[in-house]
């Protein structure tokens, strides 16, 4: 039996409405099967959101809303802990990394 292989990708956030949904589309569209997990570490401007609206729209992303921003270790640990593919990378919101 031949399954095709899950990539777990966790994407910590904070304070980045204005690129989630755009992170979110080009992981999407990598060529790869993915499971996409979103960890908020307690955003303020409109983050929280954007992230239930496009959670909605898509049950391959998800999202983990923190109470507390518990900071950039404690929270893509957490993230990854939560994943369920077959491999975990960790990526910026921001672009920092290239998607592809």
């Amino acid at each position: 039996m031949n399954e095709e292989k899950v990539l777990s990708v966790v994407i910590p956030v904070y304070n980045e409405r204005d690129t989630i949904a755009r992170v979110i589309e080009k992981v999407r569209g990598c060529g790869v099967k993915t499971e996409i997990i979103i960890v908020d570490d307690y955003s303020t401007d409109g983050t929280r959101e954007e992230l239930e609206k496009l959670c909605a729209q898509n049950k391959k992303v998800r999202a983990i809303l923190n109470v507390t921003n518990f900071g950039q270790f404690n929270s893509p640990f957490y993230a990854m802990c939560q994943a369920t593919g077959d491999c975990v990378i960790c990526m910026c919101c921001d672009f920092q990394d290239p998607v592809e």
